[in-house]
């Protein structure tokens, strides 16, 4: 073995060990710590969404760091479930770099827009996928440790909304059987004796 390759092998060995040493340090002189999964809370509002043909959905939610005392990473996301192979929606992650913030500090929240998810022009009404969205992070870049997941799920096509119509029945509806009640009511008063 030359001297030239001894090197490199003592090397690296001892590169795990640096930066175990460096990291150590990190947060002795009072570094973002990895959070762990139980120290962020991540949901998704509402956790249905509905979107036409050709549309881009936001997915919203809430972020929260549960911890008292450090800081948390949120390097990115990923999408799982029958959403991500369904050829009916696009999810956009680079979306969430976007809207997320890079860290939230101890006990920190962010609420507001979590990826956008374009819906196919061709996507039939009624077509739907479930997925979950999981937030990765911990510790600074490229620390990807999952944190907290959120379902949801994407349907196409509008939301079951009663048309106005159907309102106007039902108000006419009600006003009828409050006139035949009244009326019923003078009858009998009339009829007594």
């Amino acid at each position: 073995m030359t001297r030239h390759a001894v090197r490199r092998t003592a090397a690296a060995r001892i590169a795990p060990l640096l930066v175990a040493v460096a990291g150590t340090l990190a947060l002795a002189a009072g570094g973002a710590r990895p959070a762990h999964a139980q120290a962020v809370s991540f949901v998704l509002t509402p956790a249905t969404y509905f979107g036409d043909p050709g549309t881009i959905i936001t997915l919203t939610g809430t972020i929260t760091n549960l911890t008292t005392t450090d800081a948390v990473f949120l390097n990115g996301l990923t999408v799982s479930g029958p959403i991500a192979a369904s050829p009916n929606f696009t999810i956009d992650l680079d979306s969430f770099f976007g809207y997320v913030p890079a860290s939230l500090a101890a006990n920190g929240t962010y609420t507001g827009n979590i990826v956008d998810i374009a819906i196919s022009s061709g996507a039939p009404i009624g077509a739907s996928a479930a997925g979950t969205a999981t937030l990765n992070g911990g510790g600074p870049p490229p620390d990807a440790f999952p944190l907290a997941a959120a379902p949801f799920e994407v349907f196409v096509g509008t939301a079951a909304l009663p048309e106005p119509s159907s309102g106007v029945l039902a108000v006419a509806g009600l006003a009828l059987l409050g006139g035949a009640t009244r009326w019923a009511r003078r009858r009998r008063k009339t009829e007594s004796p």
